[in-house]
């Protein structure tokens, strides 16, 4: 037998050896006994490929994030749920909240919003698209910027890529400070592509704070090239939860700049009169009681998955959940299952055809073991079902800008906000029973009469559930 060549042997040899090395560190770094499983199996056996994989998209943790956000001033309150515990952030009292529906809804409060600011305004999403409504956006972010307020705007590099240049070029010659998240990036070049800031987030003054499920562009109005109609939900707040919005926005603009925004109002009390508008009979009561929860890949214990259980387990008769896509990891599945067998009225209302068919079809491969224990679900069939959303009991509305996938849960940065508020609970529920009215039920007896090629294409991409 002919030996190797040195020109093959040692490039092979240093393969082999990186995926040993890589496969150490996968060892201790990994977050399941699958996935590492998983990981250093490939590593081992075909390490030319799985190296450079690894390091670009399989790393489990975000660098780097979790010292910038040490280095924000936050206020110290004593913590009592684990979702403060978690975050840091304290529950705060005297919100009122307006839940708004859709995306004609939304953009009309998001642009009143822009013309009352005085002070500072900061802005982030995951998608701006470069059509009218976008186009709308940054009309009004220049705008205020025109009248003397600092303007912050954040978008996601990934989620932006269709977004020209000239966009941003045209905000910054009018004034406003335009940053893109890379997640790569950063003072420090990072090889970690695969984490996204899912986040939208919009302050005015610090005293008013939008927070939702909607990114800018025509389609999240549905407006979009296949005409569908688009349903989501987003909030808007006025109190001092929008503190903790903006606290979370200046972590990002950290991460990517290695400098906090100046000149951010964060709702002290002046002696300029008030322009904020009326919410409603809420305001003339205590509020809501808010606690904003901050998440992403850098947080060591998960806090979007942990907060998300915790509302889970405390749900005693009802616990209604709203997801675009619905790919839930084990500890999800089980909490949703042991809620069905206690007794709770467990719907999960998912879209019927969402704006990623990948993500519709991979769902199926979790809902017999949740129908088989009395969980209900319900396929929304008045076009892109794209809202986060959840009740629980009475009392308790959960909504933010995660999907129930390991993407959301892992990978993305999040932000979710715990209502504590029996109104806004049941406002929450009338809208989602008038979603419900609008989905066709799902039964045992869908899922047998589904065709072996689904239920193939069902499964192949089960295989790939945790990175979708």
């Amino acid at each position: 037998m002919t030996p190797l060549p040195p020109q093959v042997w040692v490039p092979l040899g240093l393969a082999h050896l990186a995926g040993l090395l890589t496969g150490g560190v996968v060892l201790f770094r990994g977050r399941t006994p699958q996935g590492t499983t998983a990981w250093i199996i490939a590593l081992l056996a075909i390490p030319a490929l799985a190296v450079p994989a690894y390091w670009l998209f399989g790393r489990p943790f975000f660098q780097g994030y979790g010292t910038a956000r040490g280095q924000r001033r936050l206020a110290r309150a004593r913590r009592t749920s684990p979702p403060e515990r978690l975050t840091g952030l304290p529950r705060t009292t005297g919100n009122a909240v307006h839940i708004l529906k859709d995306g004609d809804e939304t953009f009309a409060s998001l642009f009143d919003g822009l013309a009352r600011a005085r002070t500072s305004v900061v802005v982030q999403f995951y998608i701006v698209r470069n059509d009218a409504t976008g186009h709308a956006f940054r009309d009004a972010l220049l705008a205020a910027r025109a009248r003397g307020v600092r303007v912050y705007l954040l978008m996601d590099w990934v989620g932006c890529q269709g977004l020209t240049r000239a966009f941003d070029r045209e905000l910054r010659k009018g004034g406003v400070h335009v940053q893109r998240f890379k997640s790569s990036w950063g003072r420090v070049v990072r090889f970690q592509f695969n984490f996204r800031n899912h986040r939208k987030i919009m302050v005015v003054d610090g005293v008013e704070g939008w927070m939702g499920g909607l990114n800018v562009g025509d389609d999240y109005r549905g407006r979009g090239r296949d005409g569908r109609p688009w349903r989501d939900t987003h909030f808007h707040l006025r109190g001092p939860a929008a503190r903790d919005l903006q606290h979370t926005f200046v972590g990002d603009w950290f991460w990517t700049t290695g400098t906090e925004p100046e000149g951010l109002r964060w709702g002290e009390p002046d002696d300029e009169p008030s322009v904020l508008p009326p919410f409603g009979a809420e305001d003339q009561g205590e509020g809501a009681s808010v606690t904003v929860v901050p998440s992403g890949p850098s947080d060591r214990i998960s806090a979007a998955s942990l907060t998300l259980l915790d509302a889970i387990h405390r749900a005693r008769t009802r616990l209604w959940m709203t997801t675009a896509y619905f790919v839930p990891d084990a500890p999800l599945m089980a909490a949703l299952q042991l809620a069905a067998l206690r007794g709770v009225d467990v719907r999960i209302l998912v879209p019927r055809r969402g704006d990623l068919a990948h993500m519709d079809r991979v769902s199926f491969a979790f809902f017999g073991d949740l129908l088989r224990v009395g969980v209900r679900i319900f396929r929304y069939t008045n076009g892109v079902l794209h809202a986060k959303t959840a009740v629980v009991d009475d009392a308790l509305a959960v909504v933010g800008t995660a999907n129930l996938d390991p993407r959301s849960l892992y990978l993305n940065f999040e932000v979710t906000m715990l209502l504590h508020s029996a109104e806004v609970t049941e406002e929450l529920a009338r809208q989602m029973e008038e979603d419900l009215s609008k989905a066709s039920p799902l039964t045992a007896e869908d899922l047998e009469a589904r065709s072996f090629f689904d239920r193939l294409r069902t499964r192949f991409l089960y295989l790939f559930s945790p990175a979708l």
